[in-house]
């Protein structure tokens, strides 16, 4: 079965855009010419990749897993055009990175700069997610480089640790007290809490412990932000379980204290990620490369409190 690259283009901008309509208008190309390109991929694969609709387009379950393949083909055309690329000795091309939402804010504006000085033929496309989605992402082929918490069970992974932080009881003095002691995780549960969804790596790892200890949680809201959970607890709404450095905004000010958790201590890893199972382009190992010295850098000018080197 022979598919060109552009086929594989157009039926992943079809598909991200759930819309024939609005992928022509991307990509320039008729909706007829559109429909009959991906007409002809179902012929060969014999299933059906979009269900059509009269508000647009959805991925069949087929469809939803050509459409990763279709990300890993063309994230490697790209990196190996990237990578060889006028045979430039300088590092050049476009590199795909996501981040959580937690770290993004401290790291992007510096390794922007920094790229713009050491790599300056080096793009970025700069997304934010929570970690179990940007290790999806560069599993598939979505993503290039990620920065994300607990990334090292996934064997399609490489991961590269580069700290370690506790997790705190976070709230304000009038609910969890005006002090910095430290409390028991049983402790930290009896107040009411603002906790992110289900999807998120940090909840999972409160709602197994919690599971385990046998205590139950009162959510009183469900953060799926951070806005939304700082102004929860700047509100008094609720504490939360959150890492000292990713309160910061808030205790800086003074807003919120943060207690640290030591029954059990309960910690998390953020490492740097990309794909195990593809090479790498000069690009990509550059910002990896710079992506670690930031984060180093941080850790040893102490801005990064509450974290230390994995």
């Amino acid at each position: 079965m022979d598919y060109d690259l552009r086929q594989l283009r157009y039926f992943v901008t079809i598909a991200e855009e759930g819309s024939f309509s609005k992928a022509s208008l991307q990509l320039g190309v008729a909706q007829s010419a559109l429909s009959h390109h991906v007409g002809q991929m179902e012929a060969r694969l014999g299933v059906t990749l979009l269900s059509r609709h009269s508000k647009g387009v959805e991925q069949t379950e087929s469809g939803a897993r050509f459409l990763n393949h279709a990300h890993a083909i063309l994230a490697a055309v790209d990196a190996a055009t990237n990578d060889v690329r006028d045979d430039a000795k300088e590092p050049g091309g476009l590199v795909r990175l996501g981040a959580t939402l937690t770290v993004a804010p401290m790291l992007i504006e510096p390794l922007m700069a920094r790229l713009s000085e050491t790599a300056p033929r080096v793009s970025l496309r700069i997304e934010e997610r929570l970690s179990p989605q940007l290790v999806q992402a560069v599993a598939s082929g979505e993503l290039d480089v990620a920065v994300c918490f607990n990334a090292g069970e996934d064997r399609r992974i490489d991961a590269a640790p580069v700290f370690e932080e506790d997790i705190c009881l976070v709230g304000v003095p009038e609910l969890v007290g005006d002090t910095e002691a430290s409390v028991s995780l049983e402790e930290a549960l009896t107040f009411p809490m603002l906790l992110p969804g289900r999807d998120h790596i940090l909840r999972g790892m409160i709602d197994r412990v919690a599971l385990f200890r046998n205590h139950p949680i009162e959510v009183r809201h469900e953060c799926l932000s951070l806005h939304a959970l700082f102004a929860g607890l700047r509100l008094g709404l609720g504490a939360t379980l959150i890492s000292q450095f990713s309160a910061l905004p808030l205790s800086r000010s003074g807003d919120v204290v943060c207690r640290p958790i030591n029954d059990p201590v309960v910690s998390r890893q953020l490492f740097v990620a990309s794909s195990a199972e593809r090479s790498k382009t000069t690009a990509q190992k550059t910002v990896i490369s710079v992506v670690q010295d930031l984060i180093l850098e941080g850790l040893a000018a102490g801005d990064l409190p509450g974290a230390r080197a994995a």
